[in-house]
């Protein structure tokens, strides 16, 4: 995988961390010793070249941080020293945890290329371990990145989409996703690594039926990885969210729910869950909701556009009103109307309480060309990125 400078990165980490030689801050700011101690033992580990150590102290520093709630400046430079310890130790679950929270710490004007650069690694890595419960996170804070700053082009979003979203068709092909569910299942890591690799595998294996057309057998691995999400006690909305987020589509593709919420399709247990993900993310009644890459955009030689939407669905479904839309980059007007002709022929589903207030969600896609494989010619890949993001 292509790597971050680790140069570059452990300075920010140093200057932020020591005063020309005089010594932690924690003398001038007040940092615990649960943080310091474990960046002097991550300095240490780097001297001797321990890429493991470093990794495990850095992370415990960031970890400390975190939960100490400190200072966001110190926070960064902590979690960017994880972010190069975790790439130095080619640990890429450490580097898919960092990525999202530490980019989002590098909100500043000059500070986007790195914010670009950690979360492509975050992206890359979980491209490469089907990790669909960090990948749409990711990416959305990299797209809403860029577009809070009017910064879309100069390459930056083609290289955050690159990596195509890690439910390819042709990576799924190559995957015994099979072997990857039962080694999960089998819970040979601990806690939120063993569900989040289960839930990845899972989603990977009914996407393979999906695509198959084996409809029932997609559905039954859907409910399958719901009882046992619950029987660990692990109600996480991270985690459903990944469980759930073509779960609309299926219903529709097999005749299960063509319309109304779906509740009816899923078994009692599973239909907490499900009613409770329509209460804070939108579902389409349609196999997909994603917007085709506008030719035209293409033939005036335009390569990059996000286009934010803020929508307000009410409980009962339906049509989404639309409360702002944004579009960013080249040719953004063939990008926005590209999305509000969507948008605008989309039906949701009503949510399982016809009595709950509206969601407010904040709707970003993505558009961009990037370079195909050597000797191919550009392609546009993905064609399109969407998420929903519940609106505060």
């Amino acid at each position: 995988m292509k790597g971050l400078k680790g140069a570059a990165l452990a300075a920010v980490v140093l200057t932020t961390l020591f005063l020309a030689g005089e010594g932690p801050v924690q003398a001038q700011v007040g940092l615990p010793d649960t943080v310091t101690d474990p960046y002097r033992r991550y300095v240490q580990a780097q001297d001797a070249g321990d890429a493991d150590a470093a990794l495990a102290a850095a992370l415990e520093a960031w970890d400390n941080a975190v939960a100490a709630d400190i200072d966001p400046e110190v926070r960064k430079a902590l979690g960017t020293n994880a972010v190069d310890a975790a790439r130095n130790a080619e640990n890429w679950p450490a580097v898919i945890r960092l990525a999202e929270p530490v980019a989002a710490l590098h909100d500043g004007e000059d500070e986007l290329d790195t914010a670009v650069a950690i979360l492509e690694l975050g992206l890359e890595a979980a491209f490469s371990r089907l990790d669909r419960v960090h990948y749409d996170p990711m990416l959305a804070t990299g797209l809403d990145l860029l577009a809070s700053h009017d910064a879309v082009g100069s390459g930056r979003l083609s290289r955050l989409m690159r990596p195509s979203p890690p439910n390819s068709h042709l990576l799924l092909a190559a995957v015994d996703v099979d072997a990857v569910s039962a080694r999960a299942s089998d819970r040979q890591e601990e806690g939120a690594d063993a569900a989040i690799a289960y839930v990845n595998a899972q989603t990977a294996r009914r996407a393979v039926l999906t695509l198959d057309g084996e409809f029932e057998e997609a559905f039954a691995v859907l409910e399958a990885t719901i009882g046992q999400l619950q029987d660990w006690g692990l109600d996480q909305p991270q985690l459903f969210n990944a469980v759930f987020a073509d779960v609309s589509g299926l219903l529709v593709s097999s005749g299960l729910a063509p319309d109304g919420s779906g509740a009816d399709a899923f078994s009692q247990e599973a239909r907490v869950a499900w009613c409770s993900y329509l209460s804070r993310r939108p579902a389409v009644l349609a196999e997909h909701d994603l917007v085709e890459y506008p030719a035209r955009a293409v033939e005036r030689g335009y390569e990059e556009a996000v286009v934010v939407t803020d929508l307000r669905i009410p409980a009962t479904g339906g049509p989404a009103e639309i409360l702002s839309l944004g579009a960013f980059g080249d040719g953004t007007s063939i990008y926005a109307n590209a999305v509000r002709d969507r948008i605008r022929g989309d039906r949701f589903r009503p949510q399982c309480d016809p009595a709950a207030g509206a969601l407010e969600v904040r709707r970003i896609d993505g558009f961009a060309i990037v370079d195909g494989s050597p000797g191919r010619s550009r392609v546009v890949t993905g064609h399109t990125f969407a998420v929903f993001i519940r609106l505060e």
